[in-house]
């Protein structure tokens, strides 16, 4: 730097020419050293802080594996570097072994822990054409996955760039500091060659201390790190606790939200069905399962997954299918041995002269009926969940005056029960994605600081306009996200800590900023001389070297406190 420079500079000098550059002793060798040592020191700090915090995103590939098994020809198992798995490679992941790639299930089935994507602690059951992902760990049994992505193309890759990014983003405040140091600098220099003439009468030992002590106090490294000290502490932390922010500049917008507008299914739904009520006539519970199961292996209904997996996890063992007749919007027809298995909906069994025997017209399009030989034997009715937590989140938001609306492309039955559920009186059903963005520049048009909840892919366009705009993140649906952050859980009250960690960040970079900013209005002056008419105290560039290595480390230490904080 300047100052050792200029130091060294005039211990040669004064080394080489006692009595003729300097009248007095008051610089020794060992005082450049400590200089530089301090100088250095305060860098090898804050540099040890950044790389300790980067370790938490460097974690993140742990779960990538540095090997795989592929199957090649003649189903010959060879290992390689997981570098060099191609698309559409086939992959063996044995029971214990992490996936190495964004993938599909083609034989067999298996239990994965998502955790490290999703923070969900229950493991996820995968069979044949299920999705598994670069990461995720195999609890069970082996499958045979076929490669989509790899690299730095799945998801797990995706979720470390973006919080990289993320964290090296410079948001409005930290570039009216950027601005402010670079009008200081020239000004600090200005003040050490004013002091430096002012002390000249007096020596040019006393000269060189005042020129090169201010040059050391007034550098701006407190200032420099402030900002992006705690926006890289406090980013760490959101993907600790399961979200993702994007775009650092909403945190200056959090505190002034006062509308969410949510999307229903999948936000605040589960986004999957699950049965609330089966009702059978002349058989026994199991039996009327194992007709369901059978009916609904071969289905394309949109209640068909969930129907499986309950009958799965009732341990139901379906009937051998001879044939199948699909009708599509209404229902499906199964053939086995002698028995004809029909589901599907009221209409369908209107159409097919099948007596129901129950008045179901308010649920019609949550219920599927079920015949054996055209005699009706029951029905199951399945919901979409309201996700849990969901009533204490929303209200929380009221308390905090945050109006909730939603807006969802349901029909209006659908949307008015959830709303009746959630005490949410304003709602919007049948809303089409282009009006979800009508929705959202309506409000703002009214004063309003909108933040938009959706599922990240609908919703795209109203995110994007959002004053902030957050996506429930469901993994595949990652890379078309168009929001400022991400929840990488299924958990509503990351919204809360989401507003609680933006305040704290917030608050953090005033903190630090108050800090380094009064550290060089205090002291620059003292470093000039000020106090040495008073008391003949005289700043020693070492001294002023030990006190910019503190102020840096004050800042660091502050920022770190982010990562302790309780949300």
């Amino acid at each position: 730097s300047l100052s050792s420079t200029v130091l060294f500079i005039y211990l040669f000098f004064s080394y080489f020419s006692e009595g003729i550059i300097s009248r007095g002793n008051i610089f020794h060798w060992h005082e450049l050293a400590m200089l530089i040592t301090f100088l250095n020191l305060g860098k090898l700090l804050e540099a040890k802080s950044k790389e300790r915090l980067g370790t938490e995103i460097v974690d993140l590939f742990r779960f990538f594996p540095k090997f795989a098994s592929r199957i090649g020809e003649e189903n010959k198992i060879e290992q390689l570097k997981t570098e060099d798995i191609k698309i559409g490679d086939r992959i063996l992941l044995k029971a214990g072994e992490n996936c190495p790639v964004d993938g599909i299930v083609l034989k067999g089935f298996s239990y994965f822990d998502e955790s490290m994507l999703n923070g969900e602690s229950v493991n996820v059951f995968k069979k044949e054409g299920d999705q598994v992902f670069a990461g995720s760990l195999n609890i069970t049994g082996s499958v045979e996955i076929t490669a989509q992505k790899t690299g730095s193309d799945t998801i797990m890759a995706k979720i470390a760039e973006m919080v990289r990014e993320g964290q090296s983003a410079k948001i409005n405040i930290q570039k009216i500091a950027d601005k402010i140091s670079s009008y200081f600098v020239p000004i600090s220099i200005f003040i050490a060659f004013f002091s430096a003439v002012l002390w000249f009468n007096k020596g040019i030992e006393y000269s060189v201390n005042s020129f090169v002590s201010v040059l050391v106090i007034a550098c701006p490294c407190a200032m420099g790190i402030a900002v992006p000290m705690s926006i890289f502490v406090g980013f760490s932390k959101a993907v600790r606790l399961g979200f993702i922010i994007n775009n650092p500049n909403i945190l200056e917008n959090f505190s002034k939200i006062d509308t969410l507008i949510m999307d229903k299914t999948g936000t605040m739904t589960v986004g999957r069905f699950y049965p609330v009520l089966i009702k059978e006539y002349s058989i026994d519970r199991k039996e009327f399962l194992k007709y369901l199961y059978t009916s609904q292996l071969r289905s394309e209904h949109i209640f068909s997954k969930s129907i499986l997996n309950y009958c799965l996890s009732q341990n139901i063992e379906p009937l051998n299918i001879d044939r199948t007749e699909n009708f599509p919007g209404l229902g499906i027809k199964v053939y086995s041995g002698k028995k004809e298995i029909m589901a599907g909906s009221m209409d369908f069994f209107r159409d097919s002269q099948i007596e129901i025997k129950d008045n179901m017209e308010e649920n019609k399009s949550s219920i599927i009926l079920l015949a054996v030989n055209k005699k009706y034997i029951g029905y199951i009715l399945l919901e979409d969940m309201l996700r849990e937590n969901i009533l204490e989140v929303l209200d929380a938001l009221k308390k905090e005056k945050i109006e909730v609306i939603i807006a969802s492309g349901d029909r209006k039955k659908a949307v008015e029960k959830i709303a009746q559920k959630c005490g949410i009186e304003k709602y919007y059903y049948e809303v089409k994605p282009d009006e979800k963005l009508s929705l959202v520049l309506k409000y703002k048009a009214m004063g309003r600081k909108v933040m938009m909840l959706g599922d990240g892919i609908n919703d795209a366009a109203a995110l994007k306009e959002a004053d902030i705009g957050v996506s429930m993140s469901h993994s595949s649906d990652l890379t078309a996200v168009s929001s400022d952050a991400v929840l990488l859980k299924n958990d509503l009250s990351l919204i809360l800590k989401l507003l609680k960690l933006s305040q704290l960040i917030k608050t953090n970079i005033k903190q630090n900023l108050i800090w380094a900013f009064s550290y060089n209005i205090l002291l620059v002056p003292l470093a000039a001389g000020i106090m040495y008419p008073v008391n003949g105290f005289i700043l020693k560039p070492y001294m002023a070297a030990m006190a910019m290595g503190l102020s840096s480390i004050s800042v660091v230490l502050n920022s770190l406190r982010l990562a302790k904080a309780k949300l």
